[in-house]
């Protein structure tokens, strides 16, 4: 277990890094912006108008059966993303084309799912009302469940834990329309707007720094050397290599979000380099803090670390 003040300490320093990895990225003032090995595209991101980039990141309440359905759904599905778990690519581009399809103004999207979370990055074609784009994700997302909910009750003990341990696309139902609509204004989202604010907010996730919405009341620890909280980078991968299979498609819009993923990825790795923030060496010896082998780091050495964080700011 860390000191709590050096924990909130490192993780403030490194909202800080990511501030400059974000200003940096989108930058307009340069031709062209090298961030670590990830070359970004400046002309690309600058020209994009904020008003089209949102993230919609559901809400969690498992005493709320429709907002429950929809995260068992999700786990079942889309995946859990936990410890072992499968990748998805298939059913994750299904998904994806699904949602562009019932949304005309959407001209890509992501899906973000694992234990944690389920999240839609979309990139409009142009800005829209966003009280009605969210009832257009919401029945976009509540009927994929109502029919999953029709197929599971003529399926097999055996099919519904194919659909959990396989890849299949086939469970994400491409006419899908949402025949009731009571439980609709009863889901809610986190709305983020703007390119710069999604991409922080994707910076932090990728750190294992970002809130969880199933655990909302739960504070944040910040591990930069835990194997479990660096499973992230490995599930945010696994989702841009299916933006890349689209972006070979030529699908419209895609290199955007795909950016905005890759500049997470840098800055998720970065944020667990010690030779890029220095101040997160004297907590390796420590090990997680989530193992009977980690230790507290000294009182002496948590308050040293602390004042080195404050120099940096």
């Amino acid at each position: 277990v860390f000191s709590r003040h050096y924990i909130m300490r490192c993780r403030y320093l490194l909202v800080l890094f990511f501030d400059c990895v974000i200003v940096n990225a989108f930058s307009q003032n340069t031709a062209q912006t090298r961030l670590s090995s990830f070359q970004l595209a400046p002309p690309l991101l600058s020209t994009t108008n904020d008003a089209v980039v949102h993230l919609y990141s559901l809400h969690f309440n498992e005493t709320l059966p429709p907002l429950s359905q929809i995260w068992k759904w999700k786990d079942q599905v889309l995946g859990n993303g936990r410890d072992f778990f499968v990748p998805k690519p298939k059913t994750l581009e299904a998904c994806i084309k699904y949602i562009q399809q019932s949304i005309p103004n959407v001209s890509s999207c992501v899906v973000i799912s694992n234990c944690a979370r389920l999240e839609l990055l979309l990139v409009l074609h142009e800005a829209c009302d966003l009280p009605k784009l969210e009832t257009e994700v919401t029945r976009c997302i509540l009927a994929q469940v109502q029919q999953s909910a029709h197929s599971s009750n003529s399926s097999s003990i055996l099919d519904s834990l194919l659909v959990t341990l396989m890849d299949r696309p086939e469970q994400i139902h491409a006419n899908a329309i949402l025949s009731n609509e009571q439980h609709v204004a009863s889901i809610k989202w986190t709305l983020i707007v703007g390119v710069e604010q999604v991409c922080r907010h994707l910076c932090l996730v990728a750190a294992g720094m970002a809130t969880r919405p199933n655990r909302p009341h739960r504070p944040v620890l910040f591990r930069p050397f835990s194997s479990r909280d660096a499973h992230i980078l490995l599930q945010l991968k696994r989702i841009s290599e299916v933006l890349a299979t689209s972006c070979s498609s030529g699908s419209a819009g895609l290199p955007v979000a795909k950016l905005l993923l890759d500049a997470s990825l840098t800055a998720g790795k970065a944020a667990r380099d010690v030779t890029k923030v220095p101040a997160i060496a004297s907590l390796q010896q420590y090990g997680s803090g989530a193992s009977r082998y980690s230790s507290e780091p000294p009182a002496a050495l948590t308050q040293a670390a602390a004042e080195v964080s404050l120099l940096k700011e």
